[in-house]
C-alpha cells in the first residue's frame, strides 16, 4: 500500500520479501500466546530498549528487552511479575509504555494501563481505571 492510498490492495510480508497474495504471508513473531505489543525506544546512540507485557490483558510478566537495532535480534534482560495494584481478581493491566527518558536515578520509567475485568466495576469505582507508573533498573552497565 502506498502512503495515503487506502483503496490500494494490501501487501503481505513473505519469507523472501512482499506479496499481494495473503496465502504467502509469513509469521514474523511467535512470541507469546495472544499478543506482543513491543514498542522499541532508543536511548543514546546504540541502545534500543523495549518493555512488553506477556500476552497483554492475560499475562502477568513484564519483560525488558534490548537490541543493537530496532528490528533486533532482541535479548530479554529482565523478567518480573506484574500484578495490578488492586489485585488480579479485581483488575487487569495492559499496554506498558516505556517513557523515552531515564529517571533521576538513571532507571527506566514504565507507564502501564490498568482496568477492571468487569467494566461495570470500573464505572462504579473509577480508581480501578487508572494507569500505574513504575521504574525498572537500567539494563546496561554505565
Amino acid at each position: 500500500m502506498k502512503n495515503g492510498r487506502y483503496a490500494t490492495a494490501p501487501m503481505f510480508r513473505t519469507q523472501t520479501g512482499w506479496s499481494m497474495n495473503s496465502r504467502r504471508a509469513a509469521v514474523i513473531s511467535k512470541r507469546f500466546w495472544t499478543e506482543n505489543t513491543m514498542q522499541p525506544r532508543r536511548f543514546g546512540k546504540h541502545k534500543w530498549v523495549a518493555v512488553t507485557k506477556e500476552d497483554g490483558f492475560f499475562g502477568d510478566e513484564l519483560l525488558i528487552d534490548v537490541a543493537e537495532s530496532p528490528w533486533g535480534p532482541w535479548r530479554t534482560v529482565n523478567r518480573s511479575r506484574y500484578e495490578p495494584r488492586h489485585g488480579s481478581e479485581m483488575g487487569n493491566s495492559y499496554q506498558p509504555i516505556l517513557l523515552p527518558h531515564r529517571d533521576a536515578n538513571g532507571d527506566l520509567t514504565v507507564v502501564i494501563a490498568q482496568n477492571a475485568w468487569i467494566w461495570q466495576r470500573a464505572l462504579d469505582s473509577p480508581r480501578l481505571y487508572r494507569p500505574s507508573v513504575l521504574t525498572v533498573d537500567w539494563p546496561f552497565p554505565d
